[in-house]
């Protein structure tokens, strides 16, 4: 993952995308071992798993899971929103 994060020739998307196909490929018990980023540390726990279920979520393509991160994140206070979207969105 970090050769993808520092591959300077990627655009953004082009890095989310080969990065969602890298988590693709990783078993469940895997990825629910993995930590979220550390911007999701003061989200409530119920918010938490919602995020890891969509990682879990291997057929569901780059842009739907987008789509779902996105109304999850309408669900929270203004001051959450902020916290997360100041590094994850766009």
């Amino acid at each position: 993952m970090n050769e993808i994060k520092n591959n300077s020739s990627l655009s953004i998307q082009d890095k989310r995308v080969q990065i969602h196909q890298l988590f693709a490929t990783l078993p469940d018990g895997t990825l629910d071992k993995l930590p979220l980023p550390k911007e999701c540390d003061n989200l409530p726990a119920d918010v938490r798993e919602k995020i890891k279920a969509l990682w879990r979520q291997h057929d569901l393509p780059i842009e739907k899971k987008k789509e779902q991160f996105e109304a999850l994140i309408k669900t929270l206070s203004p001051e959450l929103q902020k916290q997360l979207c100041g590094q994850m969105c766009g």
